[in-house]
């Protein structure tokens, strides 16, 4: 099966919703093991790999190319209707959890 080149809106904005989630979990981790073991453990060490705000880390390479990927994918009235999605996740995090 041939793979489609781009997600169309929908799938991002649920891509977002769900890295939205997985941002303030991260961030509860980090924080929560930050507190108990010095930043040149190896767990320390993995988490700044993956956690969001690392700009060096994966999870920010990732949004990056999310970001690029929905610019591509959608018209300017819809970027002026949704924004930068991928960007503000706590905040998205709020908003989905007032919703719920």
């Amino acid at each position: 099966m041939k793979k489609s080149k781009e997600m169309p809106l929908e799938e991002h904005l649920e891509t977002a919703n769900d890295l939205a989630i997985a941002t303030h979990h991260l961030n509860k981790i980090f924080f929560r093991c930050q507190e108990h073991y010095y930043n040149s453990s190896n767990l320390m060490k993995h988490l700044r790999k993956i956690c969001p705000g690392m700009v060096s880390g994966v999870f920010s390479n990732i949004l990056d190319e999310l970001d690029s990927e929905f610019h591509k994918a959608i018209t300017e009235e819809e970027f002026k209707e949704y924004g930068h999605i991928y960007y503000n996740l706590e905040k998205r995090y709020k908003k989905i959890q007032e919703e719920t």
